[in-house]
């Protein structure tokens, strides 16, 4: 049976030691891993997100406050999907994600994105088949040390801390990259698509986030 959980039942659900990123990398390291994935789920309850599970897997999703301002339609996001390891899951990772698109639609989201890890990514097909597009993947690389690896070897680039001037070459660079999930889906407009990158590029300079790399005296990237 599929229901709604509040942090203190989602805190503690056997699913979350199903999703630990770096369990490959660092498995004696299992408990901090743990705790921050109760972290995470903590903090996304807190932003009026929610929580679905049953038996054996779970599923978090956030308001995505930002996108709905600027595509002007709700958003949300199936950031997580817990699976609880070694168990038999039967047909119950297809009815949480059913039910997941349900309480978003019964919630008034028009615009749901999911990110599952990559052995997670089978588990999603009942939402392809629902008119869900798969749009990207990404993948993380890692090894557990990096020392054999050999030494560096930085290319020479003149940097800086980007300054209020640069705004408009800036958001020109960010916004000729077309290979995201904003410009590969059809049922966004493309002006709003391209905006996305113009609009955190703007927001991260006026945080003080941005260095910029110089061509010729100018912000190159």
């Amino acid at each position: 049976m599929i229901r709604r959980l509040d942090h203190a039942e989602a805190k503690d659900h056997p699913a979350l030691w199903g999703d630990l990123e770096l369990e490959g990398l660092m498995p004696r390291a299992r408990p901090q891993h743990h705790q921050a994935e109760r972290q995470r789920v903590a903090g996304v309850l807190a932003r009026q997100g929610w929580c679905l599970a049953g038996a054996s897997c779970l599923a978090l999703v956030r308001p995505l406050p930002w996108d709905t301002a600027h595509f002007g339609v709700t958003c949300a996001d199936l950031s997580r999907l817990y699976v609880e390891p070694g168990a038999d899951h039967g047909d119950e990772p297809d009815a949480l994600l059913i039910a997941v698109v349900a309480e978003a639609r019964r919630r008034g989201v028009r615009l749901l994105s999911a990110r599952p890890l990559t052995r997670h990514r089978p588990l999603f097909d009942p939402l392809l088949e629902r008119g869900f597009a798969l749009l990207d993947t990404s993948v993380e690389i890692g090894c557990p040390d990096a020392g054999h690896l050999g030494p560096e070897h930085p290319r020479e680039a003149a940097t800086r801390p980007a300054e209020p001037a640069d705004l408009a070459r800036l958001q020109t660079i960010a916004q000729s990259f077309t290979a995201n999930r904003f410009h590969r889906d059809p049922r966004l407009p493309r002006p709003t698509a391209q905006g996305v990158y113009g609009e955190w590029v703007k927001s991260a300079l006026q945080r003080g986030e941005v260095t910029v790399i110089e061509s010729a005296g100018q912000p190159a990237g």
